[in-house]
């Protein structure tokens, strides 16, 4: 099975930030191990 991602995310402004932490939730779905950085606002937060 591959090592799971690192993923570098970055959102500017608030649909990006919204449409982001959907991309991050699906590939957290697919890859629970994933590693998930970037910069963004609150919907992308941990």
């Amino acid at each position: 099975m591959p090592a799971a991602p690192t993923v570098f995310l970055s959102a500017g402004e608030p649909s990006g930030d919204l449409h982001g932490a959907a991309v991050a939730r699906a590939l957290l779905d697919r890859w629970p191990d994933a590693r998930l950085l970037g910069l963004a606002g609150p919907r992308m937060q941990a």
